[in-house]
C-alpha cells in the first residue's frame, strides 16, 4: 500500500520536466538568457556571483567563446572579401559581364546537353580569352543550372551566375583575396 502511495510522488519530478521541453535552439537561447538575471534586473545580483550557467559582467555567456574567437573566425574567412577595382575597371568590363550572362542565358534556355569543357571554350570563345582563365562551379550541365562562371583579367572578374530557375544574372567585382574570382570548392 505504500508504494502506491509514493509512486504518484514519484512522478512528479517527471511531470514538471515535460513542460519545459525545448525543440527549438532560439527558445533555448531566449530561455538561458532570461534566467541569468541583469544587475538592472535584479539590483541584488550586482554584487552576488551569477548563478550558474550565467556570465559575470563584461565576461563571455556560456558557449559564447569571446571576442578572440570571432575575430579569428572573421580572418579566416578574409579570402571570400572582393578586392576594390576601380570605375574605369568596372566600366571597361561590364560589356564583357553581359554578352557572358548573354552566352549564358542561351545555353540554359535551349537546354541542350553541354559539359565542362563545351561550356568553358563557349565562354572563352565569347569573351575573347584562354580557356584556362574561365574559372566555374556548376551543379547541372543539363539543362545548364546552379552555374557561377568568371573569367578574370588582371585584378577585374567577370561573373554569371545561373540559377536553378535559369535566370542568368552577372556582375564586376574585383578578385577575391585568394586569388580567384571564385572561392575554392567546399568553401
Amino acid at each position: 500500500m505504500l508504494r502506491t502511495r509514493l509512486l504518484p510522488l514519484a512522478l512528479i519530478p517527471l511531470l514538471a520536466a515535460c513542460g519545459s521541453v525545448i525543440t527549438d535552439p532560439g527558445e533555448r537561447a531566449a530561455g538561458a538568457a532570461s534566467a541569468c538575471p541583469s544587475p538592472v534586473d535584479d539590483p541584488a545580483g550586482a554584487s552576488a556571483p551569477p548563478p550558474a550557467g550565467c556570465a559575470a559582467e563584461g565576461e563571455p555567456a556560456p558557449g559564447d567563446l569571446g571576442e578572440e574567437w570571432n575575430r579569428r573566425l572573421a580572418e579566416n574567412h578574409r579570402y571570400r572579401e572582393e578586392r576594390e577595382i576601380t570605375a574605369g575597371q568596372r566600366a571597361a568590363a561590364e560589356p564583357g559581364a553581359r554578352a557572358l550572362a548573354r552566352l549564358l542565358a542561351r545555353i540554359a534556355d535551349d537546354g541542350a546537353a553541354t559539359d565542362e569543357a563545351a561550356l568553358r571554350e563557349a565562354v572563352a570563345g565569347e569573351l575573347g580569352v584562354e580557356a584556362g582563365a574561365v574559372d566555374m562551379r556548376v551543379e547541372s550541365f543539363h539543362p545548364l543550372r546552379n552555374a557561377r562562371v568568371s573569367v578574370a583579367r588582371g585584378p577585374v572578374c567577370t561573373k554569371a551566375t545561373v540559377e536553378p530557375t535559369g535566370e542568368v544574372t552577372s556582375e564586376v567585382t574585383g578578385m577575391i583575396l585568394d586569388g580567384g574570382c571564385l572561392p575554392a570548392p567546399g568553401h
